[in-house]
């Protein structure tokens, strides 16, 4: 009985985790974003894997350059993207013992760019064709879904995502973002200087 009632645990898990990765993927379509930093959702999302990263020995950086502009992001949706690709990058590097997973965050232009490097295997030219799609995946268990919300929340916030990686040359997954207007970010700006001084 303790065998059956652990198998569907598992299950149920599995049932819920595949469910919330469904919300995501139909929210992904309509975003509420507002001007803010960048630095704090790309830290928090790569913080967050932080125990996951020990167990399968992988090391963790974060680097974080310096005078980014502000984005206008919804800060939950692009949490949950760049935590899905630091999930990924994690995975593809434990069945190895272990690599590097580096997270960046640097200015391109008026637009910041995040990138999820990792040691991995990397990906072949036929899975880096469909890897964005919903429900395309070379992982046993997986739904398919992780890469496909990365997408989809990048091309709501007016991006776009790549995926460079050759087989064993590990992958890094890039993705752009534009800058707030520049007037919007200065009346944030202000706004958030305002409330500092108060």
């Amino acid at each position: 009985v303790k065998e059956d009632v652990e198998a569907i645990r598992r299950e149920v898990g599995r049932a819920a985790s595949l469910i919330e990765r469904f919300l995501v993927f139909a929210r992904a379509r309509t975003v509420h974003p507002h001007p803010q930093p960048i630095e704090p959702i790309v830290r928090e999302a790569a913080e967050v894997v932080g125990p996951a990263a020990a167990q399968a020995k992988v090391e963790r950086t974060i680097e974080l350059g310096e005078g980014l502009p502000l984005v206008d992001a919804d800060a939950e949706l692009l949490r949950q993207a760049f935590l899905n690709l630091c999930v990924n990058a994690i995975q593809a590097m434990q069945d190895r013992g272990g690599g590097r997973l580096t997270v960046r965050a640097r200015r391109e232009g008026d637009g910041v760019v995040v990138e999820v490097s990792d040691t991995g295997p990397g990906i072949d030219a036929e899975a880096r064709a469909h890897i964005f799609e919903p429900f395309f995946t070379t992982k046993p268990h997986g739904t398919g879904l992780g890469l496909a919300i990365v997408r989809q929340a990048a091309e709501a916030h007016g991006g776009t995502v790549e995926v460079d990686g050759a087989p064993g040359e590990g992958a890094t997954f890039r993705v752009r973002l534009p800058g707030a207007s520049a007037e919007v970010a200065a009346v944030t700006t202000e706004r958030r200087q305002a409330g500092g001084d108060a």
